[in-house]
């Protein structure tokens, strides 16, 4: 009689760990189904002065206020810049702004730097850097002023916005529920002596875990896209580009 009892109780504990997991992994699929964003883009065209750009990529006047992003929490944003330009020498404005932008953003990367040839001795240059996010906007006034101070001109500033703060916390907030049921099964498996209860906890948190590992990758990727913003500069020989 006494084994029949322990035998219960375990079934019973089993029997509702099992109900919460399954209400978290429930929650965290909800959770998933919400929207991951929402891109907007902004371009300039040269000669005209750059508008005044918002925090979501779009562009207003300077007399219409805009709602500060802290009204409703923190905001997760994943922005791309390209610049093209018409300057005298392309190899030593590439030369001088790698150098400019290494200097500003320790932490910035060089992507890639192609060159290709337009002419005797002439070269369209193209780069891409990785920039810390905090120090985009002096990196993005810097360049659409640069060709204007270089006797050069400015073709074109584009940017891109992509807002992923659903996303983030949704991924978050699934990634908190995952892991409290991680723990549950856990603790349910240390206090588990059957060998169908094992298997089927065992079952459970192997589940629990893969999606653990899927989002943490997920979030890790959300983290380095909002941390740093990818800026292109496309630079061609002034000589090439048709008097207007």
């Amino acid at each position: 009689m006494i084994r029949l009892r322990i035998h219960g109780y375990h079934f019973a504990c089993l029997i509702g760990i099992l109900i919460i997991v399954a209400v978290l992994l429930a929650a965290c699929g909800s959770a998933g189904s919400s929207s991951a964003g929402t891109t907007t883009t902004g371009s300039i065209n040269a000669p005209d002065q750059p508008a005044h750009s918002t925090s979501n990529g779009s562009t207003s006047s300077p007399n219409q206020p805009n709602k500060s992003s802290a009204d409703i929490g923190p905001q997760y944003l994943i922005k791309s810049l390209q610049v093209d330009m018409a300057v005298k020498d392309t190899q030593k404005v590439a030369a001088d702004l790698q150098a400019w932008i290494s200097a500003t953003d320790p932490r910035s990367s060089s992507i890639g730097i192609d060159y290709t040839q337009a002419g005797d001795n002439l070269y369209n240059v193209s780069m891409k850097f990785s920039v810390q996010s905090t120090l985009y906007p002096q990196i993005e006034q810097y360049l659409a002023n640069y060709a204007s101070q270089q006797n050069g001109k400015l073709l074109n500033l584009h940017q891109d916005t992509q807002d992923v703060t659903n996303d983030y916390i949704d991924t978050q907030s699934r990634l908190k529920n995952l892991r409290t049921a991680q723990t549950r099964l856990l603790t349910l498996l240390s206090h588990t002596n059957t060998v169908g209860d094992i298997i089927t906890v065992q079952t459970q948190l192997t589940d629990v875990e893969g999606q653990i590992e899927q989002i943490e990758e997920h979030l890790n990727a959300l983290q380095g896209q909002v941390t740093f913003y990818t800026v292109t500069i496309n630079l061609q020989p002034i000589s090439s580009v048709a008097p207007t």
